[in-house]
């Protein structure tokens, strides 16, 4: 049985496989990015919505950039890209490779078990 790390996932971008990681260290950039506090991470993500629109194009490249770097960095590998490049790379990427993060996002926002009274 394959053990799948948390928070990891990859995907095609630009004919090449990435990896990338959704965590804490992924949030500090996001939020560096972003240019907002770290306390107003949530915040921000809850300002997404699954519409077409350039605000939502926008935070899909700084969340893929953020989980780049952070795939990068955990890997102690070059992080070879910049933020425009993603930029490009998320435009040309098809739907269900961007649809990726989201599912990584949504197995990081599991409830923390509760302690049993047994």
């Amino acid at each position: 049985m394959e053990i799948k790390e948390r928070g990891f996932g990859s995907m095609l971008l630009n004919g090449q496989e990435r990896g990338f990681h959704i965590g804490t260290y992924q949030s500090k950039v996001f939020c560096d990015v972003r240019g907002i506090k770290l306390g107003e991470y949530f915040e921000e993500m809850n300002k997404f919505n699954f519409s077409n629109s350039m605000e939502n194009n926008v935070f899909v490249c700084d969340l893929l950039y953020s989980a780049l770097v952070a795939y990068a960095k955990f890997k102690k590998e070059p992080i070879d890209f910049d933020a425009d490049e993603v930029t490009f790379w998320a435009d040309a990427a098809g739907g269900d490779e961007v649809a990726k993060l989201f599912v990584v996002m949504a197995e990081m926002r599991r409830d923390t078990p509760k302690k049993s009274d047994a």
